[in-house]
Order: structure tokens, then C-alpha cells, then sequence
């Protein structure tokens, strides 16, 4: 049997998520409930919001297993919710949740196992954005990623429209290890006419471990 050896990848922005179709085992890649960084004294203050969708006319129990970043690693914590026919469970803030977890100070990757297929989506957000009309909340939204669309051996993945701009904008690159081995891989940065402009080798990634590469267009000597 060949051996397959699997890791997802989101690149974190804000945005709108694409259409997925639902699927019994998914990923949020990068979520937490933290303090930032605190440029200018403000720090930022980070939370998960989840949303599980069950369209199916069956009641399913969705096992939602949470995996630490390797820099606070801790052995991984499930808890299991009810997710009627039809219907869509908020979960905000679900490390603070009462119906999940009881965690705070956490950063990493959260496993959706359904009995059924279920759509899965989150927001990582900051709650403290300071501007000159009060406090808001500014933040990413993007989809659970099935399980099945990670790459495999030999395989590799693109992802487009990558910038940086120093105190405008980043692009933090989330990479989580789906099959239970550890890997090495390879990151390039491809520029405008489809040359490799620099590249991070040798990488590795234990197995079921999130990790998230902050500036990675810095980290790869833009």
C-alpha cells in the first residue's frame, strides 16, 4: 500500500469563503483566543467564532478535537456537540464556550468528525480595533477544509494573490499535517512571470500539528 502523507493549507485574509461541499472530517487550520501584538499600546485581542451547518434530515454528534501550536503544545482536547437536522450551531467565542471548551491563552487547529456530513465555518478576529469612531472588530472568515483535499507525497499546491505592505497589510500562511506522520516540505515564492524567487526547504511538520507562518512573503526575504 503506498503510503500518503497529508497537510492542508490556508492562507489567512479576510474575505469571503468559497462554496465547499459538506464532508464528515474538516479542519479550521489556524484559530485561538489570545492577546496579539500591542503596536502603539493597543493589543490585539484574538477569538473564534464557529458556525456547523447539519443539511442533511439526520441529527449528527460533531467531535471537535482542538490541536495546539507546537510553540504552547499541549496534548489535543475534543468535546462533542449536537447538531440537529437543518440546523445551524453558533458556537461563539468556542474556547470560552460552555458547551466546548474552557480554554484561553490558546492558538492552533480545531478537527471537525461528523456522523453526517456537515458544513463547517469560522472567524478569527480581534475584538479591541481602536479607531477615531470606537472599538470594533476586524478579522478573517474562511471555510472548514475537508480533510480529503490535502496534498499528498510528491504533490504540490498554489496559492495566488500573496502581498505584503509594512503597516497595511500580511499574509500569514497556516499549514496543518491531516494523517497522523510527520513531513518535510517545501515553500517557494513564485514571482510575477512564474520564476522561483526564493524558497524555504527542509521545513518540517510533525504529525497532526498546526503551525502558522506570520509575514511569510518576509519570512521568504521580501
Amino acid at each position: 500500500m503506498k503510503k500518503v502523507l497529508l497537510f492542508l493549507t490556508v492562507l489567512i485574509l479576510a474575505g469571503t469563503a468559497s462554496a465547499l461541499p459538506p464532508s464528515t472530517d474538516q479542519y479550521l487550520v489556524s484559530v485561538g483566543r489570545l492577546q496579539g501584538s500591542c503596536p502603539g499600546g493597543i493589543c490585539a485581542l484574538f477569538r473564534t467564532d464557529v458556525w456547523i451547518l447539519n443539511p442533511s434530515t439526520q441529527s449528527t454528534d460533531v467531535t471537535i478535537t482542538f490541536y495546539y501550536r507546537p510553540e504552547i503544545y499541549q496534548p489535543p482536547v475534543s468535546a462533542t456537540v449536537a447538531v440537529a437536522a437543518g440546523q445551524t450551531r453558533e458556537l461563539a467565542d468556542i474556547f470560552q464556550n460552555p458547551a466546548v471548551f474552557n480554554l484561553d491563552g490558546v492558538a492552533g487547529a480545531l478537527r471537525f468528525v461528523s456522523t453526517v456530513p456537515v458544513l463547517v465555518t469560522g472567524r478569527l478576529y480581534d475584538v479591541n480595533v481602536v479607531t477615531n469612531k470606537g472599538t470594533g472588530t476586524a478579522g478573517a472568515f474562511y471555510p472548514g477544509l475537508s480533510g480529503q483535499l490535502a496534498i499528498g507525497v510528491g504533490d504540490t499546491s498554489d496559492i495566488i494573490g500573496v502581498a505584503e505592505e509594512p503597516d497595511v497589510w500580511r499574509s500569514n500562511l497556516a499549514l496543518m499535517e491531516t494523517s497522523g506522520n510527520a513531513i518535510t516540505l517545501t515553500i517557494e515564492r513564485i514571482d510575477p512571470n512564474g520564476n522561483v524567487a526564493a524558497t524555504i526547504t527542509g521545513y518540517q511538520l510533525a504529525a497532526r500539528t498546526p503551525v502558522q507562518l506570520n509575514s511569510v512573503l518576509t519570512q521568504l526575504g521580501v
